[in-house]
């Protein structure tokens, strides 16, 4: 029972119930009693499992629909999903990480589903080993950036490394959390509306966004700009070119729909000068969004400011540095400027960045 209310308090609780709907200016929700969770558990249930079929249908039509098999069954999945989020040691620490840092959402709050692999700042913003410094890094973002971050806690090994089987599980997690209404007396986490990915974690984010759009579209018979009640989609990639999954997105939705900054580094030999020119191609015809490449040769200094440690794989990993080390700072601040500034609907984010 006490698994199952960690479980909730994290990000099921308070908003996973009659009473949850968490209202702009409401502070962080209460945790749900132990009858409340219990109650809601096959509710949540019935949700994923609809989310997972969905997923599964697009994924038997996708080019990795070989893989489909070896995924197993809606039910199987989210079975390892729910494993997952009753994990006690990952749980604790993303729930002290939130309570502290995280406070009640303001409309005008980004909010970032974080997909934990890839090399994703997921460890600084909730999964890390030390909670106090997530809870300070998470109040900063929001603070600073207006950046809420919600980190899904499902892991490559959790998946015996299988990029598909996690790529599925984690677009379910998502797609139950994009479909949420603010509104709705039952949401699963909160709602979001941004995904944050990187390399490995491609699959998982073209997934949720074409499922999304594939089933949320159908409901309103049209895909176009005109449609009021679909909102935007927001994607933020670090080493990634897009081309798993993203060109399987219909041109229209993706023109209309979807906002994509992608944020890499010239030297990156994981995606190439032909990558480059493959994603740069693939952003201009479709319309949908920005990259930015670093040239990380010239940056150097800022990761190794504070002493002589060599940074391992700098080409590729230089992102995931950026959020470890303290050396970093600058390049983190640059970062999260970046993000604000590309997704402001106003001046507010560049105000902040000066």
């Amino acid at each position: 029972m006490e698994a199952l209310k960690n479980l909730m308090a994290i990000q099921l609780s308070g908003r996973f119930g009659p009473n949850s709907a968490h209202s702009a200016t409401a502070a962080s929700p209460p945790v749900l009693t132990d009858a409340e969770a219990c109650a809601s558990l096959p509710a949540l249930r019935e949700t994923l499992e609809e989310a997972a079929a969905d997923v599964l249908k697009a994924l038997d039509q996708s080019i990795f629909a070989w893989s489909a098999a070896e995924v197993g069954s809606p039910r199987a999945i989210v079975d390892k999903i729910i494993k997952c989020y009753l994990d006690p040691v990952r749980m604790e620490r993303l729930k002290q990480a939130q309570d502290d840092g995280l406070t009640g959402g303001k409309a005008s709050y980004r909010r970032i589903a974080i997909i934990a692999a890839g090399g994703t700042p997921h460890q600084l913003y909730g999964t890390g080993e030390v909670p106090e410094a997530c809870s300070i890094a998470l109040a900063a973002a929001q603070q600073d950036h207006g950046l809420y971050l919600d980190v899904v806690p499902l892991f490559f090994p959790d998946f015996r490394s299988s990029i598909i089987g996690m790529a599925v599980a984690v677009a379910t997690v998502i797609l139950v959390k994009l479909r949420a209404d603010e509104q709705s007396p039952f949401r699963w986490g909160q709602r979001v509306d941004t995904i944050m990915f990187g390399c490995k974690g491609t699959d998982g984010a073209a997934l949720a966004a074409l499922v999304f759009f594939h089933t949320e579209c159908d409901a309103e018979k049209k895909c176009s700009g005109e449609s009021e009640r679909l909102p935007p989609l927001h994607l933020i990639g670090f080493g990634t070119d897009l081309s798993q999954g993203f060109p399987d997105i219909d041109a229209s939705v993706l023109r209309t729909r979807v906002s994509i900054l992608t944020l890499n580094s010239i030297q990156d030999s994981a995606i190439g000068d032909c990558g480059r020119k493959r994603l740069e191609a693939f952003l201009r015809e479709t319309g949908c969004g920005e990259s930015h490449f670093y040239d990380i040769d010239k940056e150097q200094e800022l990761f190794h400011r504070n002493g002589p440690t060599v940074m391992q794989n700098p080409d590729h990993s230089w992102y995931d540095v950026a959020f470890q080390r303290k050396s970093a700072l600058e390049m983190k601040e640059r970062i999260l400027c970046r993000i604000a500034e590309h997704f402001a609907s106003d001046d507010e984010a560049t105000r902040r960045c000066v």
